[in-house]
């Protein structure tokens, strides 16, 4: 395996919280297992931030930014709790098309949230 890409996201907690105020941000951006996943835990503003940031670090490991269908791509969390990606539609084929797998890192503080998204390509 190679690295083919990596991206970082950095976002105010505070910025997405106002943004939740709006009911179709969740809908347009969050696939529908993200959505559930979030809302089992109340949509916190930490957790729905930092899944953004996810969106944004993978569009920048990918190098396409956010010109992509964001519900397509999830932040979701395996069984034992390690973060991962959920893919779907164009999202799914590129990758497969490229060969990717990613890594997920996350974290937040009270004010920031933060998020690596690592592509990683078979050897050809």
């Amino acid at each position: 395996m190679a690295v083919y890409g990596i991206g970082t996201d950095l976002e105010r907690i505070d910025r997405v919280a106002e943004i939740l105020k709006n009911p179709a941000f969740l809908p347009r951006f969050f696939g529908e297992s993200e959505r559930a996943e979030l809302a089992s835990r109340g949509n916190p503003p930490a957790s729905v931030c930092a899944a953004f940031c996810v969106k944004e670090a993978f569009g920048k490991a990918l190098g396409t930014g956010l010109r992509y269908p964001m519900r397509e791509v999830e932040f979701v969390h395996e069984p034992g709790g390690r973060p991962a990606l959920k893919l779907s539609g164009w999202a799914a084929r590129t990758a497969a098309s490229l060969g990717l797998r990613f890594h997920v890192s996350v974290s937040h503080t009270a004010e920031y949230a933060i998020a690596t998204v690592l592509a990683e390509q078979e050897a050809v």
